[in-house]
């Protein structure tokens, strides 16, 4: 997450500089991407945010072991530690362990010429051009980032849109191809990679008609391809311990939580796409863990109904709850509203006019389904949106609140408006 975002925020940095003469900003200004600048300062933010983390738990008394884990038991995990090895005894686990980039048989990774999620982000100089193969949320977020470092980027994806997320609204995901388009980044939609051949200064790309394989395959040549498409779950040893996984390697818990194993829990990433695999979520989930643990007599079940979810592209999406096609196939009768960016004094004052605000409500009642929101600072505007879908409001609860002017929130209010 944060790495990431840091590099976005040198990409947006960036693509400001050069816009600056439509603020009235003059003069002579040629910036280009520092990668081991951009990567130092990566590494700087994340060391902080660890070194914050580790006063936190110094002051809570959490001790930290680093090392190498392995469960023994639902009381016991054993830990291979630069000392040597200990054995830590407990009442009961929590497991963490997270997920790690999806490498493809075909796509053999090699951290030169054919790049994970992880290399991308480490990179010493922009690659002069780019495949991305996977357009979903790393692969669109690194596709913008390179984008504006210089990189010419190619994303290959193998369903018919950018983002083929469930929760991701169509209408979002053409907004964004469109931006991608604006931008020079090029969208291989219902295609799939079928090799890569090295040669000299890069690779050759072999591209193929995705499902159906009809019509003929194409070579691209970039300078480096990068694979984004999936994770898999770092479970390695836990079948062992006794802890049931799916035919995936994820972890099966319960909706408390709990394993196979009593007193083990697990959350987060290593839990599997079935669940929302997000950082906020597996957050939630460790706050419902050690609530059971503590008061087995009144477990709570984990709830998924209201999660927000955000995606850094240019521009930023921020999803909370249905979109009009899940209501639908839940049978619900609904009806949305959107409002466009450009309308709000905010927006053009910041030349930010890319995007919408959708909301999607239940017919007759008003109640609030869904809100995606697709423009400038779209991960915080899903706040407000969030906490309504908590609280079960309707669309005229959202317009009878009044928003300060001029904000980019006034969206959210013009949007309910329509419904209300």
């Amino acid at each position: 997450c944060i790495p990431t975002k840091t590099l976005r925020s040198s990409a947006d940095v960036l693509e400001m500089s050069g816009r600056l003469a439509e603020f009235g900003i003059t003069g002579e200004c040629a910036l280009k991407a520092d990668m081991p600048a951009i990567v130092n300062r990566k590494r700087k933010v994340t060391a902080t945010l660890q070194t914050g983390l580790e006063k936190t738990c110094a002051q809570l008394k959490v001790r930290v072991v680093y090392g190498k884990a392995e469960l023994v038991s639902a009381k016991l995990v054993r830990v291979t530690t630069a000392e040597g090895t200990e054995e830590v005894e407990s009442d009961n686990v929590i497991i963490a362990t997270g997920s790690s980039p999806l490498e493809l048989p075909a796509l053999p990774v090699d951290h030169a010429r054919v790049l994970s999620s992880d290399d991308a982000l480490e990179l010493q100089a922009v690659p002069p051009s780019l495949i991305i193969v996977g357009g979903g949320v790393i692969g669109c977020e690194l596709a913008f980032i390179y984008r504006a470092f210089g990189s010419k980027v190619t994303v290959v994806e193998g369903q018919n849109r950018v983002l083929p997320l469930p929760s991701v609204d169509e209408e979002i995901s053409r907004l964004l191809q469109r931006e991608m388009k604006k931008k020079g980044i090029a969208v291989e939609l219902s295609h799939t990679v079928s090799r890569v051949t090295p040669c000299d200064g890069g690779a050759a790309v072999e591209i193929a008609p995705f499902p159906t394989g009809a019509g003929d395959s194409r070579v691209l040549n970039a300078s480096a391809v990068c694979v984004t498409v999936g994770r898999v779950p770092n479970t390695a040893g836990l079948a062992e311990a006794g802890i049931a996984l799916d035919q995936r390697g994820w972890i099966v818990v319960d909706d408390t939580l709990e394993t196979s194993v009593p007193g083990v829990y697990a959350i987060g990433d290593v839990t599997g796409p079935r669940r929302i695999m997000l950082a906020h979520m597996a957050a939630a989930e460790a706050h419902t863990a050690v609530h059971n643990i503590l008061h087995p007599e009144k477990k709570k079940v984990q709830s998924y109904t209201v999660v927000p979810s955000a995606i850094f592209t240019s521009p930023e999406i921020g999803d909370v709850g249905l979109t009009e096609e899940q209501a639908r196939e839940q049978g619900i009768a609904a009806r949305s509203a959107v409002f466009q960016f450009r309308e709000l004094g905010k927006a053009q004052a910041m030349g930010a006019l890319s995007g919408l605000f959708k909301i999607v409500a239940e017919e007759g009642t008003g109640k609030l389904l869904g809100v995606h929101i697709a423009g400038a600072h779209a991960s915080d505007l899903i706040a407000e949106a969030t906490f309504a879908l908590q609280k079960g409001c309707s669309a005229r609860d959202l317009f009878e609140t009044i928003h300060a002017h001029p904000t980019l929130s006034e969206g959210l209010y013009e949007a309910a408006g329509m419904l209300a």
